[in-house]
């Protein structure tokens, strides 16, 4: 497998912490975001690892150069989303094996390897680390595992809604984490800067499915603001969570 970090978002939400440097630079217990989601791929089996990069590019440049053989940097001019991110990448990546792409910005105790796994063992277009959470924009997955849609795009009424027949359908969070089947990146659709998900939602129209992985109750947390990193900080403090686990 190969693996793939999205790594070019500007940070804003973490304000001066990004000023002068990129969020996968950011530390916590220790370590860059951008370390521990290097070393988390290693462990998983990737052998080729492109990560996407734009605001302070070049520290990020510098830092794949001590991550050791086998990681690139491709530097976008202007962001490209999650999806663009993915299909500019793609010609990198290859069209043989399946590939892990991971958000810079999420910290997690899912193992890696289990999810390939289960991606092997019932191949799709893609399977998404998912979890019971709150979030704005929750996906529609069926009792099969499929996800359907969103609820509140048109695809799925929102769940719990009176006389809804989307009632089999539970809502559930993305946690930016997936495999992509091999050669899906570069056959994603959208023009700009567009989201992965909804581009593989898309794609899913006339073909294989998008399937969710549901991560249970690993621990996962996305440090997109100064209050979650202080949380994550916290949870190392504690005990909860070490870096073994993080990367393991």
């Amino acid at each position: 497998m190969n693996g793939m970090i999205l790594a070019a978002g500007l940070g804003t939400r973490l304000g001066e912490l990004t000023a002068r440097k990129p969020k996968a630079l950011v530390e916590v217990g220790g370590r860059t975001l951008l370390s521990l989601a290097v070393e988390k791929l290693r462990r998983a089996g990737a052998r080729r690892i492109v990560i996407n990069a734009h605001h302070h590019a070049a520290q990020i440049v510098n830092a794949a150069r001590d991550a050791g053989p086998g990681v690139e940097v491709m530097v976008e001019e202007k962001i490209l989303g999650t999806g663009g991110g993915a299909r500019n990448a793609a010609a990198v990546l290859g069209d043989t094996e399946p590939v892990v792409v991971h958000n810079v910005d999420v910290l997690s105790t899912l193992s890696l390897a289990a999810l390939v796994d289960a991606f092997r063992a019932a191949p799709c277009l893609s399977l998404l680390a998912v979890q019971r959470r709150e979030t704005t924009r929750p996906l529609a997955v069926d009792e099969s595992g499929a996800v359907r849609g969103r609820f509140g795009d048109g695809v799925a009424r929102e769940p719990g809604a009176s006389g809804s027949p989307d009632s089999e359908l539970r809502p559930v969070g993305f946690n930016g984490i997936q495999v992509l089947a091999p050669g899906v990146a570069g056959r994603l659709p959208g023009e700009g800067a567009f989201s992965i998900v909804d581009s593989l939602l898309e794609l899913a129209r006339g073909g294989p499915p998008v399937r969710a992985f549901d991560m249970g109750r690993a621990y996962w947390l996305d440090l997109g603001t100064p209050e979650r990193l202080a949380r994550a900080e916290e949870d190392f403090a504690s005990g909860k969570i070490d870096g073994e686990a993080l990367v393991g």
